[in-house]
């Protein structure tokens, strides 16, 4: 295996980043819609619905480099674990200003 090197690794980054960049409007329009899921979940008392929309947003979260989204969506988690289903809306409430402030970075900067 060719070792790589240190500003080759760079551009590879940056490129990667760039992509990234790019996928973040549609990962926040789907991610908005699991928002929903989650929320409607939380709010009929559905404890396993919600543990697999909460899985499904870590897993991409984790993916997009939204290591706040993780760890909101796994106090979400941490709550229905407790069955305390008033905290769980509440953090979703947080995680729901969240993703309104990201938006509103990305309509500001045009995206």
């Amino acid at each position: 295996m060719k070792e790589v090197g240190l500003s080759e690794l760079v551009n590879q980054d940056i490129v990667f980043i760039e992509e990234l960049i790019g996928l973040i409007p549609d990962y926040l329009k789907n991610i908005t819609i699991d928002h929903g899921n989650l929320e409607r979940a939380i709010a009929s008392c559905d404890v396993e619905g919600a543990s697999r929309v909460v899985h499904r947003i870590k897993g991409s979260a984790c993916s997009y480099g939204f290591d706040v989204i993780d760890k909101v969506v796994s106090e979400i988690q941490q709550s229905l674990d407790k069955n305390d289903y008033d905290m769980a809306l509440e953090n979703n409430k947080i995680f729901e200003k969240y993703l309104m402030r990201v938006a509103k970075a990305l309509s500001d900067r045009g995206a």
